[in-house]
Formats: C-alpha cells, sequence, structure tokens
C-alpha cells in the first residue's frame, strides 16, 4: 500500500509539473547518491551535512564532490571528498577545521578555504587534496584585504571586500602578499563579480542606491585602473554568469512583479536586455527560484512551490545553454520532491544537499509527509559540446587542429571531450581529423559533423568520452 501511495503522489507531482510547462524529466539524466546520513544511525545527528557541496569535473584526478559534515555541537566540521567513480565507497576525510563558518572553494586546480577568526585564505593542489602536508597560505592571517566572498576558477582568483573586489591570475596564487592582489572596481551593493575571457561585469547601483546597473571592462584591463568600467542600464539582478564570452545571463523583474531569467549580449551594439523566462505564481503554488548556477553547458537552479497535495516541494531543473532562447528546452533533472538545497553544478554535473521525502497515507485522511535521511545528492547530464573545438576554447581555429596532431602523435595533452577531437564522427581520434578541420578552415571543405556549430551532444554511440 505505501509503495502505491508514493507511486501515486508521484504521478500527481508529474501532473503538476506540466503546468510549469515543462518537460518530463530527461531520461539521459543519471541520478546518484554521493554520501547518505541514515535516522537509525546511531552517529546520525553527527554526521548532518553543513555547507553545500562542491563539485568539479574533469580534472587529472576526474569528477571530485567535496561537502562537508558537521557534528551537532558543532565542535569540528569535517571536509570529505568522493570520487563519482567511487560512489560505492565510503568518503574519504580531507582536512578538519573548527566550525567559524568556513567558506570553501573548489576549482580544476586548487581547493581553498576560508579561517574566518584569522582572516586567511589557505590552498591545497586538488591532486593532493586529501594531504594536509600540501597546505599552502594564498592569503596572510588578517591582512588588510580579506575576502567575505571568493571566486576562483583557471584564470582568477577573485576576493570581495566591502563593495570592491581584488584579484590575481590563478598562476600567482602562491604569492600570499596582499599587495599581489589588484583592486579591479566598486560596487554599491554586496554582489558577485563575473568573468569570461573577453569581459569582467558586476552589479552596481546608481546614487539612489535603487536603481541596478552592470559595470563592464575588457578582461584584458581587469587590473588597469585607468581604464573606467562601462555602464550598462538595464534590470539586473543577480549576476549567474557568462555563455560563451558575451552573453551574461541573470535574475530580472522586468515588470517588478515577475521574477525571471534575462541576458545580455555585450556584443551586441545595442546590448539591449532579452527576458527568456517568466515565472508565474499562482494561487495555490507560489514557485521559488533558488541556487541557481551556470556552467559551460547548462543553467540549473532549484525550484520551490506549494501543492496542495504534496505541501512544499524542491526541485532541480535544467537549462542546457545553447537553447536557452528555448524554454521548452527546459527539462526537470529530479523525479520527486526531496528538499533540494545548496545546489551546485560544474559543467554537466549537479550535486545538492537534500532530504528524502516519505509520503505516508494519514489514517484521518490525506498525505503525511515526513523527512527520512539526509544526503548530498546529484545528477549526470549528457555532456554537450562543439565537435572540432579540440582545446575548448570556444572557437574553431588552427589551434584546434595543431591540438589533434599532437595529441594523436602522443605529444600533447588529452582533451576532456574525446569527441570533440572526432571531427569526422567515425569513432576514432585519428590524423585525418585534423586535416579535416583544416580543409574545412582554409580550403572550403565539409564542416565537421553535428553537433556543429552550435553546441550539442554527441548523437552517435561510440567508445569516446567526455568527462
Amino acid at each position: 500500500m505505501k509503495d502505491m501511495t508514493v507511486a501515486v503522489s508521484v504521478m500527481i507531482l508529474i501532473v503538476s509539473l506540466s503546468d510549469f510547462g515543462y518537460a518530463q524529466q530527461n531520461p539521459e539524466v543519471e541520478l546518484f547518491t554521493v554520501e547518505v546520513a541514515q535516522p537509525e544511525d546511531p552517529k546520525f545527528e553527527e554526521s548532518v551535512f553543513g555547507e553545500g557541496p562542491l563539485v568539479q569535473v574533469g580534472s587529472d584526478i576526474g569528477d571530485l564532490v567535496v561537502f562537508q559534515k558537521a557534528g551537532i555541537n558543532r565542535d569540528l566540521d569535517t571536509v570529505q571528498g568522493k570520487l563519482l567513480s567511487a560512489l560505492d565507497f565510503p568518503a574519504e576525510p580531507l582536512v578538519n577545521f573548527p566550525i567559524n563558518r568556513s567558506g570553501l572553494q573548489l576549482s580544476d586546480q586548487y581547493f581553498l578555504k576560508v579561517n574566518w577568526d584569522n582572516k586567511y585564505i589557505v590552498g591545497r593542489p586538488v591532486q593532493s587534496i586529501d594531504n594536509p602536508a600540501t597546505d599552502f597560505t594564498v592569503l596572510e592571517p588578517n591582512s588588510a584585504i580579506f575576502a567575505y566572498r571568493f571566486y576562483i576558477d583557471d584564470q582568477f582568483l577573485i576576493l570581495a571586500q566591502n563593495k570592491e573586489f581584488y584579484g590575481k591570475r590563478v598562476d600567482e596564487i602562491h604569492n600570499a602578499q596582499t599587495t599581489s592582489f589588484q583592486f579591479i572596481g566598486k560596487s554599491g551593493v554586496n554582489t558577485r563579480i563575473i568573468w569570461s575571457d573577453k569581459y569582467v561585469a558586476w552589479v552596481d547601483v546608481r546614487e539612489d542606491g535603487r536603481t541596478p546597473f552592470l559595470r563592464v571592462k575588457g578582461i584584458e584591463d581587469i587590473f588597469n585602473a585607468q581604464i573606467s568600467a562601462a555602464e550598462i542600464g538595464g534590470n539586473f539582478g543577480p549576476l549567474f554568469g557568462f555563455v560563451g564570452e558575451s552573453r551574461v545571463v541573470y535574475g530580472c523583474a522586468p515588470d517588478q512583479i515577475h521574477y525571471s531569467f534575462c541576458y545580455t549580449d555585450l556584443d551586441a551594439p545595442d546590448r539591449q536586455e532579452k527576458v527568456i523566462k517568466v515565472f508565474e505564481p499562482a494561487p495555490d503554488r507560489a514557485p521559488g527560484v533558488y541556487y541557481t548556477v551556470l556552467t559551460n553547458q547548462y543553467l540549473f537552479w532549484v525550484e520551490q512551490y506549494f501543492d496542495g497535495e504534496l505541501g512544499f516541494q524542491d526541485l532541480v531543473f535544467a537549462w542546457p545553454v545553447n537553447t536557452l532562447d528555448d524554454p521548452d528546452a527546459i527539462f526537470n533533472v529530479t523525479t520527486h520532491g526531496s528538499g533540494a538545497g545548496n545546489l551546485h553544478a560544474d559543467e554537466n554535473v549537479a550535486v545538492w544537499n537534500g532530504v528524502d521525502v516519505i509520503l505516508e497515507n494519514n489514517p484521518l485522511g490525506g498525505i503525511d509527509i515526513k523527512f527520512g535521511s539526509s544526503g548530498i545528492y546529484g545528477a549526470r547530464l549528457p555532456w554537450l559540446f562543439v565537435r572540432g573545438d579540440a582545446n575548448e576554447d570556444g572557437r574553431i581555429d588552427l589551434t584546434d587542429a595543431i591540438f589533434i596532431f599532437k595529441h594523436v602523435s602522443l605529444q600533447g595533452q588529452s582533451p576532456r571531450c574525446q569527441d570533440a577531437e572526432d571531427v569526422d564522427d567515425n569513432g576514432d581520434i585519428e590524423e585525418t581529423d585534423g586535416k579535416i578541420l583544416l580543409n574545412y578552415l582554409f580550403l572550403g571543405g565539409p564542416p565537421p559533423e553535428s553537433p556543429f556549430p552550435e553546441m550539442g551532444k554527441d548523437p552517435t554511440l561510440d567508445n569516446l568520452a567526455c568527462q
């Protein structure tokens, strides 16, 4: 009877989702469980999950999920990690530190954490994330500049302090001197900063303290104080990131009522704002959008709504970035309300804190909602790529052919996406792929096979992989 109740409840939820206009769950989505704390475990209260999980995809060590577990008396937090290829094995502790709300960041190269008491940042190479002996100081204790928020990728480490941004290039990360951080710009609000290979951008406000606008600089001038950031008017809310080099995606409210997703193409002459998704509230179901994360491949978010039968539901959704002009391309990642929170994503993988929702018949009528185990859950989506973009720099040019030739001759690095090198889509990476690409670029030959020139998934089953 219980199984039938759950099945009926999930069916009700699926019908409710159709009201949102989203497609059903993509059958190519692979759901997985990273780590679970069971209520019947005597140490359950010492295993609750704290800060949001982090996921890092495609480094030399593979796909890694890092998450924080906190004791009930909050004496000590344990940061643990697990490779997605080892989900059946217990997570390994990575580092212990006192519970003082330490911020965590993860990139393909480094794992960073903040000590709030002494105001400094410690880093560790991802390849040595389980080795405390490899710790190094990123920012010295009690420095004049301190990161209330900080962001890192393979280009920059940027600190946000008192509505000002400071940064350094990642190849300078081992230089702990405060003076190694250079001033980038100011903002009238506490907000984040985003960047691409072409632009750096952040939200500022007018003198009235209410009207937001976007400040933009060319990435080559990020540390040049003599170059002022351009001002772009609009309805800018929280920034999610860039799609490609110039399309900045953000939350907005064009009519001051509905929450929406918007983008502005900074390369367009008029730089006009485009509304791409409007979230419509309903009398019995007021949706809220949380934890929005933009990767190079997908826009992920958690959507909470109230259903009269099921109560509050938290669902994870995804939107391929190559279809951001088509809301019909949105699909739900989760199959039922799982109490999703603290969503984080990288490329085609998303992870989140969650609780199991247990639906049971109430003897007095209706359905009772109970919460079971808590844990870290995730989903792997199809990898999106452009065939021929072997070095994944967003452009198809001579450097891609050179990349293929070097890889085939075993003198170059392996690609993260092997399918991108398979220009003719025959299932093999060979010298011919580089020649076909050169013929297309310089002699008017046929283009690479699909997906090209737009990003998409591989239409052919073969032994090549992207990760």
